[in-house]
């Protein structure tokens, strides 16, 4: 149930740092949170379980974006 908790608040991280990146422009800001929920989520699910590609999808996606 722990896991489960934590899985919903990194993904929830995620998406918050993204959309708050981007509505201000301020993509180096949101790098720490996006790693942070990428830890948190590794950490729930371990590090191959296939939903953790979401959050490195999305830390690539913002890497891409910052250049």
């Amino acid at each position: 149930m722990r896991a489960a908790t934590e899985e919903r608040n990194a993904t929830r991280r995620d998406r918050e740092a993204r959309q708050s990146a981007r509505a201000q422009g301020d993509l180096a800001r949101a790098r720490p949170l996006f790693e942070r929920a990428l830890a948190i989520r590794e950490k729930a699910l371990g590090p191959k379980h296939p939903d953790m590609a979401q959050s490195l999808n999305n830390l690539a996606l913002l890497l891409h974006d910052r250049g």
